[in-house]
């Protein structure tokens, strides 16, 4: 069950759009904070608040 879940975890964060899940893969795996990843992106800090917010939404729906 654990592979299952990861899997599917996996294959959400995947089917992200590419913008959206740079960001989400710089927060959560890399550590880095919305200041760094608006650094690093190139984008506002406002930009990054906002595809992590639309990436929350996103994976909430597929892990329904």
């Amino acid at each position: 069950e654990n592979i299952d879940l990861q899997i599917d975890i996996r294959d959400a964060i995947n089917s992200l759009p590419e913008k959206m899940k740079s960001v989400y893969m710089l927060s959560r795996y890399d550590g880095f904070s919305y200041d760094e990843i608006a650094e690093i992106c190139n984008v506002s800090k406002k930009a990054v608040e906002k595809r992590m917010s639309k990436a929350f939404v996103l994976l909430r729906k597929k892990m329904l």
